[in-house]
């Protein structure tokens, strides 16, 4: 039944604009199509015409619209976390490495009990501390409002390549408190 709702809920949210992938391409395309089947059909037969076209339209297109839908908005909440994922990690090395700069990827995978695990590879690469790992594991783990549990598929889990420039004093600035909107907006 949960995943009932949230798949519907993921039809509804893609079909409007989402911010990474704009407004669904086959909106128009979709209503067009509702009205011109409608309309066809309630000119032969009228009232009972119309319905039947609607019917058809809803077991035709419809469906496709919706399986669309529900792609686009899985789409945008897998680039939402990676860019969430890439921003934390940026102010994180920025206020704790400093002026230095460096590449990095992040390795994410899930332990046997659910558990995110999130590894940097990079030279000279720190330690992930354990507030940080926990906000990885809640953008992963929780859905993006917050409110639900998120099992991460795999694509969700690909590495993330993140470039730290070498910062100024007011990019670091920025970064502690690109930090602590961040944790303020994760816990």
């Amino acid at each position: 039944m949960l995943a009932t709702r949230i798949t519907t809920l993921d039809m509804v949210r893609g079909m409007g604009s989402l911010p990474h992938v704009g407004a669904h391409p086959g909106t128009a395309f979709c209503l067009g199509m509702g009205a011109i089947m409608a309309l066809a059909c309630a000119q032969t037969g009228g009232l009972a015409g119309l319905a039947l076209g609607l019917a058809g339209w809803a077991a035709t297109i419809l469906p496709l619209f919706a399986l669309g839908a529900r792609s686009r908005a899985r789409l945008s909440d897998r680039l939402e976390r990676r860019q969430l994922t890439a921003s934390l990690l940026r102010s994180w090395a920025i206020t704790e490495i400093g002026e230095t700069g460096g590449i990095f990827r992040i390795e994410l995978k899930l332990d046997v009990a659910g558990h995110l695990e999130a590894s940097l590879r990079g030279q000279d690469t720190p330690v992930i501390p354990e507030g940080v790992r926990h906000l990885l594991e809640r953008i992963f783990t929780r859905s993006l409002d917050g409110r639900r549990r998120h099992a991460p598929r795999p694509e969700d889990l690909r590495p993330i390549r993140v470039v730290i420039e070498p910062a100024s004093k007011h990019e670091t600035m920025a970064a502690h408190a690109e930090l602590a909107r961040l944790r303020e907006a994760l816990s």
